[in-house]
């Protein structure tokens, strides 16, 4: 028993675990708060992540796999007044690539310059951007996209993008303008209208894979079209008078031109053109040339053709009747220390004949009836110095001094056109009112905007203000169909037939400011030709102008008349208009007969001829100071060769008493020489190159 005992308690002894240590347990505490702390923590970010935050995480994963592709719109179309398409949309191929799915990007690089005709680097370049989407190239033809499809490149891949196209390509460049690639008006009507024209883009949704590929799923928002567009244009006539001013202006070798062919009744922009022109479809060319829209964009002194504008408004004040009559004394007229001059030594003409000759003088003894005042007022009623407000951009306003800045010669010079500076969009808006009995119609060439869903957003109102009276209006026609009598004592236009019908217009032939030296260019001109047809019901107002003529001929008659008629003759008859049966007469003056005559070339002199200083109420000296005369103190002859006339006049004039001039354009030759000392009143002379004026 007792050794059982003992075996027992050892046993027991054994079994007994030893007991636990303080540090043990307070490891075991501190291991239990860690784990607990710790389940805490990620129960807590759990807890952001998937409910505070959830939102917000939820929308930057679906950016991962999801994505919105943008879809362009197409751009509205431009019709014509006949409906005909002037400018179309449509869906093209471009190339783009993803270059990280691109396995070799130098053979790929190879394969796509060749079939693309780009350089090889571009393509690296644009293959080796560390993005997932680079264009390769835009608007690419159908044979470069069937031989990349053939390709099949990996990470290359084609779609279709909207381009513009212009089926009349340079008959209506400057006018249409452009748009650039992503469709973005530039130019023309396409900048002016380009918030109506701009459609809304579209939305695709897209889900990418693990190796972010797209795939692309159903559409989010289609893509809305732009707003069609209707213009004033006729795509006839705009083709007949571009045909017509580049025949004008290749035949002459001249620098540049515009036409434009106005509704006479509206306003309405039937045709506006210019030379150089370029393709609206690829502009780049005709842009590097300086074309533009020089109807609009360029402003010139209109010289004869302005007298059409005085005359009306003299009538209009009631300071002349058709009937009154001017003596000219031989086409000559001292103002000051200048003398006015004719082409033709007319001694006496009524209101009638100043147009018909284009008499400076004559003018100028009208202008007087009418005064400073009167005849600035008139003006701008007439829509000068102002712009139209035509739906298209770079409009200039032309400039128009106010009448109480004008000096003596200054008034005469601008009752003939020199002074005031006028577009010829302006110019063929006042004749038109001419045409409108009196009414004046704000030239526009948008018709009307319809939303692809058929709401109308725009549609051109009425706008017309009479600015004269009817019976000055329907007084002047006759006067401006005397332009084209034939005769010795026929008009400045007797030269230009209009084939089956009677028109009315005006010349002009304007020497061009130099705005480099001051005064005018020794050669180079701008040659005009304004007119309205028929003269008995006018429906359209016609300007043509062309810009610095090349050659001996440069007169508005010579040069810009054969078009004006050419364009009026096509336009007319495409109109429906019947040919007059006595159109003939017209050029026989009003029914006279016709006298056998060889053509008669304008006098190219200048129409002011300074001779001397002698002012109006002089005595027989003229004002003129002897040589004892204690004012007089002693000069030196400037050296006036290769000034402009005005500029040489001016430094002349404070030189000597007496300045005597022969010719036109830049000095060339002078007495006394330069550098001659003057210690006494002298009479100086000028010799200048010859030039034209209307």
């Amino acid at each position: 028993m007792t050794r059982e005992r003992a075996l027992a308690g050892a046993a027991g002894r054994r079994l007994r675990a030893p007991a636990a240590s303080p540090w043990i347990r307070l490891r075991i505490v501190v291991a239990g708060v860690l784990l607990l702390l710790l389940l805490a923590a990620v129960t807590y970010r759990a807890y952001g992540i998937q409910v505070r935050d959830g939102e917000r995480h939820k929308q930057r994963a679906e950016g991962q796999h999801a994505t919105r592709i943008e879809v362009p719109a197409p751009r509205g179309v431009i019709y014509d007044r006949q409906g005909v398409e002037l400018a179309v949309t449509a869906d093209i191929d471009s190339i783009y690539a993803d270059p990280s799915r691109v396995d070799d990007p130098d053979g790929t690089a190879a394969a796509l310059s060749e079939v693309l005709a780009i350089d090889v680097d571009t393509v690296s370049e644009r293959l080796g951007r560390d993005n997932r989407f680079a264009w390769i190239s835009r608007h690419v033809t159908a044979q470069e996209a069937s031989e990349v499809r053939a390709l099949g490149l990996p990470g290359v891949a084609l779609t279709s993008e909207p381009r513009r196209f212009y089926p009349a390509r340079a008959t209506t460049g400057p006018v249409l303008g452009f748009s650039n690639i992503d469709g973005e008006g530039l130019d023309g009507i396409e900048l002016a209208m380009d918030d109506v024209l701009t459609g809304v883009r579209g939305e695709l949704g897209a889900l990418r894979d693990a190796r972010g590929r797209l795939a692309i799923s159903e559409p989010l928002a289609a893509a809305e079209p732009g707003a069609a567009l209707t213009l004033t244009l006729d795509r006839f006539v705009q083709s007949t008078t571009h045909r017509a001013l580049a025949r004008a202006v290749e035949d002459h070798e001249a620098s540049a031109g515009t036409a434009i062919v106005l509704d006479v009744e509206t306003g309405g922009v039937l045709a506006m053109a210019s030379y150089p022109s370029y393709d609206p479809n690829e502009p780049a060319a005709g842009l590097a040339e300086g074309a533009r829209n020089r109807a609009i964009t360029d402003a010139h002194e209109p010289g004869s053709i302005l007298k059409v504008f005085l005359v009306a408004a003299a009538l209009d004040a009631g300071a002349a009747r058709p009937d009154t009559t001017f003596d000219l004394d031989g086409g000559r007229m001292r103002i000051g220390r200048n003398t006015v001059r004719d082409t033709y030594e007319d001694d006496e003409l009524d209101v009638s004949g100043i147009i018909r000759r284009s008499s400076n003088v004559g003018s100028v003894k009208l202008a007087r009836l009418l005064g400073a005042e009167g005849y600035e007022q008139a003006l701008r009623r007439y829509g000068f110095a102002a712009r139209t407000g035509i739906e298209l951009p770079g409009e200039r306003a032309g400039r128009l001094r106010p009448h109480g800045s004008w000096r003596d010669i200054e008034f005469a010079t601008l009752a003939f056109g020199y002074g005031m500076m006028a577009t010829p969009l302006q110019l063929t808006a006042a004749l038109a009112a001419v045409g409108n009995e009196g009414i004046y119609n704000p030239p526009r060439i948008v018709e009307r905007a319809v939303s692809e869903s058929g709401d109308t957003l725009f549609e051109r109102e009425p706008e017309g203000e009479r600015v004269m009276d009817a019976e000055v209006a329907n007084a002047v026609l006759p006067m401006l169909a005397s332009v084209f009598y034939g005769g010795p004592d026929g008009g400045t236009a007797q030269r230009v037939h209009v084939d089956g019908y009677q028109a009315g217009g005006k010349t002009g032939t304007a020497v061009k400011v130099d705005h480099e030296a001051g005064g005018y260019h020794d050669d180079k001109y701008v040659a005009s030709f304004a007119g309205l047809a028929p003269i008995d019901d006018p429906q359209l107002a016609v300007l043509v102008l062309i810009d610095e003529p090349g050659g001996d001929v440069y007169y508005g008659g010579h040069v810009a008349g054969p078009a004006f008629a050419d364009i009026v003759s096509q336009t007319l008859r495409y109109r429906g208009v019947p040919p007059a049966e006595d159109a003939d007469l017209q050029q026989r003056g009003a029914g006279s007969p016709q006298r056998p005559r060889a053509p008669r070339i304008p006098d190219p002199r200048p129409p002011i001829v300074v001779e001397n200083p002698r002012e109006q109420g002089a005595g027989a000296e003229g004002g003129r100071k002897g040589a004892g005369d204690g004012g007089w103190q002693m000069r030196r002859m400037p050296d006036l060769r290769g000034m402009g006339m005005a500029r040489a006049l001016e430094r002349a004039e404070a030189t000597c008493a007496d300045v005597e001039v022969s010719g036109s354009g830049a000095a060339e030759r002078q007495q006394p020489a330069a550098g001659t000392p003057i210690p006494a009143p002298t009479r100086c002379r000028i010799e200048f190159a010859r030039r034209g004026w209307d």
